[in-house]
């Protein structure tokens, strides 16, 4: 049996739970097509029940415990997307404030579970679009302060209007720019998502002792969560896209470090809907099949939709011939 370990990677609020819990729960209802349960019981079904359950009951998935989640199945492939006969998926999902930790403080971070994920044979980052934590912008300066720089420079000083960092949150999330004024900087706030997701890549890279601009054998899948409470029209753009255009930090980071041939990006909505609507959570507790779906990009930027949610997973364990359509 093929064992394949697969390590998700993102911050508070980004998801993981949500869909790790829904792809256990779709696997119990015969909802991922691309596999089924090799065992119905076994020393893993609490940890799968304690995720899965909140999503059986029609609402989001609880945080992460504090000590964490580590979930093994024995699944059996489905289809002609791989040749192995049973595969052994293990996922380990953790806090996000652990992650967000590791950003703030790098010496000593590098704990013994996470030297395990870091020698994962794929990674998922999950993020949600909506929720990213946009760098901060030094606020303009006061009519105090332009008075005293005037004293001193005379009435042709800079303009508070001119920008004098080399980057600012248009640069990484212009989705977030148009919207958000320049905030004080404070003394404890929530790390941007980016730095901090580049930031964990880079601990990765590291501790499996990559050289600069050397590449790992290893599959990335960038999972852009909650891909159906973004807007339309950002939604439009499709996954591979959105990264492009909406997230180019990331994306160059990940093309500069990690295979391109070997990382793809996906839209996930692992519920289809806002569960924290009573009427929609009714209709997915009571549903005859999947609501939730993914979407990816082809090479001609064409978007490609499925209703099975476990084919990031499938992605990560077998590439590319997994996102041809399950025979069942």
């Amino acid at each position: 049996m093929s064992a394949t370990t697969i390590t998700l990677l993102g911050t508070r609020s980004s998801g993981k739970s949500t869909w790790l819990g829904a792809f256990i729960d779709a696997l119990d209802r015969s909802e991922a097509l691309r596999f089924d349960l090799a065992l119905r019981q076994d020393d893993d079904a609490r940890t799968r029940m304690q995720l899965s359950q909140p999503l059986s009951d029609g609402r989001f998935a609880d945080r992460t415990p504090d000590t964490g989640a580590h979930a093994k199945v024995r699944l059996v492939p489905q289809g002609t997307w791989t040749t192995q006969r049973e595969v052994s998926l293990e996922t380990a999902d953790y806090l996000g404030e652990e992650f967000e930790r590791s950003f703030e403080r790098k010496d000593g971070f590098w704990t013994r579970d996470w030297s395990q994920r870091a020698n994962a044979r794929a990674f998922a980052l999950v993020l949600r679009p909506n929720d990213l934590v946009a760098l901060p912008q030094i606020p303009p300066p006061s009519a105090e302060e332009l008075r005293r720089v005037r004293a001193l420079f005379g009435e042709k000083a800079i303009e508070p209007s001119v920008r004098t960092l080399p980057f600012g949150p248009e640069d990484v999330a212009p989705q977030l720019a148009e919207s958000q004024q320049p905030v004080e900087l404070a003394p404890r706030t929530l790390p941007p998502t980016l730095p901090t997701l580049i930031e964990m890549l880079q601990f990765v890279r590291a501790h499996r002792g990559l050289s600069i601009g050397e590449r790992p054998d290893l599959r990335l899948a960038l999972v852009l969560s909650a891909w159906d409470a973004v807007e339309a029209s950002v939604q439009s753009l499709g996954p591979e896209r959105f990264l492009r255009e909406k997230l180019p930090l990331l994306a160059d980071f990940i093309w500069s470090n990690f295979d391109p041939a070997q990382t793809r990006c996906f839209g996930l909505s692992a519920t289809g809907g806002d569960l924290r609507d009573e009427s929609y959570a009714e209709m997915f507790r009571d549903r005859d099949g999947p609501l939730g779906y993914v979407e990816w990009s082809t090479s001609a930027d064409e978007t490609k939709r499925d209703s099975d949610i476990s084919l990031p997973f499938a992605w990560l364990i077998a590439g590319d011939s997994a996102l041809e359509p399950p025979e069942r």
